[in-house]
């Protein structure tokens, strides 16, 4: 009979991550962090609460925030709260599950999940929420799950505020290729275990949306930064361009060198290095 591993990841008991993977794991991340210029920033409200135990809350502006956290937090007795489609995946899912990652479903609520959240907080872990659920898709904050003020009302912790700036930018959604620029990540202290307490489910979120916002355009339109690859810039974004502006044919654009053209008018843009598009 086929295991049926859906069924064992999700009723499995929570226990401490195997210390040894997760240090292997930390040393391997460290070093992709140090060939790509990664800074690691810890205010001095972090650096008291560093190996406590908290929430941590992460914005997720591309699928390189999990190797960022994971070189620069200094607790690795953590549960990161994954969606399903990246757990269950023959090549990394002995090796989530030493991790002590807890699965949950996309865009809808997730029992199981919740229990063993609770059962990790129980047995003293910490546990790495990314609150929007998806990667970002445009560089700014996608909405929060609202769920998440009501758990922190719950777990009674301290949370702790973790941000990336340049991820968005050095990953995209429309192309594999990893920039190097400039990437900096932050870890702050968002709320003691007092002002949880004290605060109304209202006022957590209120202020949770307020330190977790961020617009990445925005960011960087006046501070210009650099991002170089393998491949230039404008690399893949034909395949989600699909129709020209100019002569509204679609499944038209090719893409050569900093240049994306259309076969149909003639129609071209190029992008340079800091993202910035100009037409031709």
């Amino acid at each position: 009979m086929e295991k049926d591993y859906h069924k064992e990841f999700k009723n499995r008991k929570i226990k401490k991550p195997n210390a040894f993977i997760a240090h292997v794991v930390r040393l391997a991340f460290k070093i992709i962090s140090k060939k790509r210029n990664v800074k690691f920033v810890y205010t001095d409200e972090y650096k008291k609460m560093e190996k406590s135990q908290a929430i941590y809350l992460c914005q997720h502006k591309s699928n390189l925030d999990y190797i960022y956290l994971f070189a620069g937090i200094k607790n690795l007795n953590i549960h990161v709260l994954c969606g399903y489609q990246n757990v269950f995946c023959k090549r990394r899912y002995g090796l989530l599950k030493r991790l002590g990652v807890i699965a949950k479903m996309l865009y809808q609520p997730d029992v199981q999940a919740t229990m063993q959240m609770l059962q990790a907080i129980k047995r003293g872990g910490s546990l790495v929420i990314f609150p929007e659920g998806i990667q970002s898709t445009s560089g700014s904050t996608h909405p929060i799950n609202p769920a998440t003020k009501n758990f922190i009302k719950k777990a009674g912790l301290p949370v702790v505020l973790v941000t990336f700036k340049g991820n968005y930018f050095a990953r995209t959604r429309y192309s594999s290729d990893v920039k190097k620029g400039q990437i900096t990540v932050t870890f702050d202290k968002l709320f003691d275990a007092e002002t949880c307490k004290n605060l109304s489910k209202e006022q957590l979120h209120s202020a949770l949306l307020e330190r977790f916002k961020y617009n990445e355009v925005e960011e960087f339109k006046d501070n210009k930064v650099a991002f170089r690859g393998k491949l230039p810039n404008i690399h893949g974004l034909d395949n989600i361009i699909y129709k020209c502006p100019n002569c509204n044919s679609e499944f038209v654009f090719n893409v050569e060198n900093d240049t994306m053209t259309c076969s149909h008018c003639g129609f071209s843009i190029k992008m340079d290095e800091y993202y910035d598009i100009s037409s031709e």
